[in-house]
């Protein structure tokens, strides 16, 4: 049983068609597992009309993460006590390591936004497939289960599942203290003048034609609350250059600009 505050649930997390850039979902935005019962959606929450779910060529969607945070497990410290949960899932994720927990902050000044990461010591595992194109980070108070190869969220809750199984039967934490579902899109431009595929609504003084030409970088923060401590929290902007997802090993940042 997973519990917030004085609630306790045993429901999963779905999403319905997310369009935004990044979300942060808490626990009880949720379905509950082997029933398909849908409660509330991302869709709901915002009051936005139902859609079309869409594959797109390029889809800008470029990395999926799903966190359950709970009460600490200092086992997770000893590889010994780690073994018998990679045995569990190794067969999708034979790469494993023991990686820093990595801080990032992000200041702005003088039209360039700059990256700050802090890295401290930490007993955190990381399985991967072999091109590192599906991830699952174990830490003593969270596990992690992220893909830069998205489809469909019905394959994505599947794999969830699996490593929730695993997490359950070989680390088991007492209590869980927060889920959270989020989505990075980046929407490059291929040429200076092309025109961003966003509506306007959220684009603020980038909609202004007199704005758009001068402006140099934008970064906007919605904060969304709701009853039954859930929660939406949406981060965009346009940058000139660069990525907010961090390229595979042997590719280089991306030089164009994106929103």
């Amino acid at each position: 049983r997973w519990q917030r505050g004085s609630r306790q649930t045993r429901r999963m997390p779905v999403d319905r068609h997310c369009k935004v850039i990044c979300i942060v979902l808490p626990c009880r935005q949720a379905i509950r597992a082997g029933e398909g019962a849908v409660e509330q959606t991302i869709l709901d929450l915002l009051g936005l009309p139902d859609i079309p779910v869409v594959i797109f060529d390029r889809s800008p969607l470029v990395l999926s993460i799903c966190q359950l945070q709970y009460t600490s497990v200092l086992g997770v410290s000893d590889p010994s006590f780690v073994a018998p949960f990679q045995r569990a899932i190794q067969a999708r994720y034979p790469v494993a390591k023991r990686v820093d927990r990595v801080t990032v902050g992000i200041s702005f000044g003088s039209g360039q936004g700059t990256v700050q990461e802090e890295r401290r010591p930490s007993e955190q595992w990381q399985f991967s497939d072999v091109e590192s194109k599906w991830t699952v980070i174990l830490a003593p108070d969270s596990l992690s289960l992220e893909t830069r190869e998205y489809r469909h969220f019905q394959d994505y809750l599947q794999r969830l599942l699996e490593v929730l199984v695993a997490l359950k039967e070989h680390v088991g934490p007492a209590l869980g203290t927060r889920l959270g579902l989020r989505y990075i899109n980046e929407m490059r431009l291929r040429s200076p003048g092309e025109k961003l595929p966003i509506n306007p609504v959220l684009l603020g003084a980038l909609a202004v034609p007199a704005f758009e030409e001068r402006t140099a970088q934008t970064m906007q923060q919605l904060i969304f609350r709701y009853p039954d401590n859930q929660g939406i929290t949406v981060h965009h902007g346009y940058f000139p250059q660069g990525a907010v997802v961090q390229p595979l090993p042997g590719r280089q940042f991306p030089d164009s600009p994106f929103y």
